[in-house]
């Protein structure tokens, strides 16, 4: 009876199993060779809190950096939508396949991208600034920021879940400002893009001075969903700038 009921968990599981023998496969093969992806940061320091003094906002300067603003963006905007809500047995065997397989390629794949767009914006109005822990040098935070139609806009901007409502996000939209308000951009308005299902993202730009554009209250902009570009509708909101806020 206990050999029957082994065989019946066994074949119950079978799932599990190829999940796991597949991530037994890949940590061996890691073990073997070195790879570009492995970050130089300990992942369990970003769980920490972040003084509002602990983290400084630069531009990415180095490869580690290119690396970790991938990790970043597929953390914050891919993760979760791919784990989902699945009851707790497809959801380890899930979890387990994205960490193994899915993260790693996508992460590599977003890195790409965003090598491949610094190059071809290097002479144009466009910058991407990173929020770093000063201590440990993990990447808490991005902005994006580019011309849209000639306005100056920031279109991505994102922190870690570990460290939000500390501050970072509120400086990393200053920075984005600061650039803006710059001789080498010479604007007194910045726009923001903002997908019009994400309440908390509108309410924290209208906690910064963002207010929504009346002549254009919504538009269709391209947002990655994987290694897709999906038309998904942003709420367009602006801010009028001064000089002080260059700093």
């Amino acid at each position: 009876e206990q050999r029957e009921h082994l065989a019946m968990m066994i074949r119950s599981r079978q799932y599990d199993r190829v999940i796991a023998v597949a991530a037994l496969f890949v940590i061996v093969l890691r073990s073997r060779t070195c790879h570009c992806w492995q970050s130089r940061t300990d992942d369990t320091s970003m769980s920490l809190p972040i003084p509002s003094d602990a983290f400084s906002v630069i531009p990415p300067r180095t490869n580690q950096d290119w690396t970790d603003l991938s990790k970043l963006l597929v953390a914050v905007f891919d993760e979760e939508d791919n784990i989902g809500n699945r009851n707790e047995r497809r959801k380890l065997g899930k979890k387990l396949w994205w960490n193994m397989f899915e993260k790693p390629a996508l992460e590599e794949y977003v890195y790409k991208q965003y090598v491949r767009t610094a190059r071809s914006m290097k002479r144009r109005k466009y910058s991407i600034l990173l929020a770093k822990n000063i201590t440990s040098g993990a990447v808490v935070g991005m902005a994006e920021l580019g011309l849209d139609a000639k306005r100056p806009t920031v279109g991505v901007l994102c922190v870690a879940s570990e460290t939000r409502h500390q501050g970072v996000g509120r400086k990393l939209l200053e920075s984005c400002e600061s650039v803006v308000c710059s001789t080498a951009w010479n604007q007194t308005v910045c726009y923001v893009e903002v997908e019009d299902s994400n309440k908390a993202a509108v309410d924290f730009f209208s906690r910064q001075g963002y207010v929504t554009r009346d002549d254009a209250d919504t538009r269709m902009v391209r947002v990655r969903q994987g290694r897709r570009l999906e038309l998904r509708p942003h709420r367009i909101l602006s801010k009028q700038l001064h000089p002080r806020d260059d700093g």
